[in-house]
Formats: C-alpha cells, structure tokens, sequence
C-alpha cells in the first residue's frame, strides 16, 4: 500500500488552525499561508493542501437547516453557528457536523458554543477512524465544574489522568481538550511536559502556541512529537 507524505508535525498543527480560523478560505490561499509561516522550509503541495482542506471543510455537504430541526435543536445550534461566524467567517453548518453538535453539547452541557464546534469539527474529520481519544476528552470536559458564573476549573487530577492516558493510548494523536479555563489549558502543557514532548517551532525549548495550543476558552489541541513519521 503507497504511503502518504511525510508531513512534519508542526506544518500539520498549524495548518488544522489556519482552516479552522478561515473555513472561507480557498485551498490555495491556506497553502500561501504556509509558505508564509515556515519561510525556507518545503511545504507540503498544493494537492495535498487541497486534500486537507476537503477533510476538515468537505465541499457542498449537506447543509443543515432551521426549517428542519426541532426548536431545542435550533436554539443549540444556532449559538454555536453564531460562535463560528465570528471566528472563522464560516457561512452553515453542515447536517452531519450538527447532529455531532447536539451529542457533545448533551454530553457536555456547559461547553461554550465556540468550543463545541471545534470539537464537532475534529469528529467530522475524524469519519470512520477511531475516536476513542475524542470520546476520552468530552468524559473529562464533563467534569470541568462552574466555579463561578462564566468561570470553569477542573482539577489537575484529572489533567494528569487524562495525560498519561492519551500518552499511552494515543500519542500518535492530538489531544484535544477543554479544561475550561486559559490556566487549565497551561496545567494541560505542564503535564504533558512531565510525559512527552510536545511539538514546538523551534529546537530552543519555546512552547509556542502556533501548533501545540490552547486559547482563552480553555480549548486546546495538543500536538506530541514522535521519534519517526508525522501525527496524523
């Protein structure tokens, strides 16, 4: 069986971010971006960005609609349309990534929409490839705990469970988080420090956010870096 190319880790992680924030944006522009991110590094082609951005962004899907869906469904749905919007420039949501929308804000009642749809992004992608590291980050989301009104924390036990788990099982992944705070967020990169190491620009040591990252929400998508091949 031919084998893909090999794409170094960090051009991975940065081009996952580059579609997520413009889902408007055009396979050639996504691969102009990367040529400016990593000058006088070799990109990946063209073809391949192409591939990458039907996967995360599949064209023509079918489009989910108001007019079809129960009134609790449009209310859940809407808000995390509304939260895409505003930080991709996103126009629909498609019928699959909305029925993945409603499972993971079920599961995990107080995610914020915006968090929502990254994780129903990584699901869509995901197709028919195991999810299991997926499913493992919405059971620990599920105990992040409101401390206070619009302030989440969860306890940096279950970080560490949580870690050395994804290090065991599926390092070859992203981790993919919500620890419901920018601080849960960093106690995330903490402790993957104390078990593997995690992908950075640069050989100097610098965590930077650009592939391995986490924002103020408390989202994040971890990247590991492997002795061979590239993370998928």
């Amino acid at each position: 069986m031919a084998r893909g190319p090999q794409i170094e880790a960090d051009i991975q992680g940065k081009i996952v971010e580059v579609i997520q924030e413009h889902m408007d944006w055009p396979a050639y522009r996504v691969h102009r971006e990367l040529q400016r991110c990593f000058p006088g590094r070799q990109v990946p082609s063209l073809r391949w960005v192409q591939m990458q951005v039907r996967k995360w962004n599949p064209p023509k899907p079918e489009t989910w609609r108001m007019a079809d869906a129960t009134p609790e469904e449009a209310a859940t749905v809407l808000d995390v349309l509304s939260a895409a919007i505003a930080l991709s420039g996103t126009r629909a949501i498609s019928s699959e990534q909305a029925k993945w929308i409603m499972k993971i804000k079920t599961a995990v009642p107080q995610m914020p929409p915006v968090v929502v749809w990254r994780f129903s992004l990584e699901y869509v992608a995901a197709g028919d490839k195991d999810t299991g590291h997926l499913d493992a980050s919405l059971a620990v989301a599920r105990r992040v705990v409101e401390v206070a009104p619009g302030e989440f924390h969860l306890d940096g036990a279950e970080i560490r469970r949580h870690v050395v788990l994804h290090v065991n099982a599926w390092i070859d992944r992203p981790l993919v988080i919500w620890a419901g705070s920018r601080t849960g967020g960093a106690a995330y990169v903490e402790e993957v420090g104390n078990h593997a190491s995690l992908v950075k620009r640069d050989g100097m040591g610098y965590f930077r956010p650009d592939y391995s990252w986490y924002d103020n929400d408390g989202f994040g998508r971890l990247l590991f870096q492997l002795a061979k091949g590239a993370l998928s």
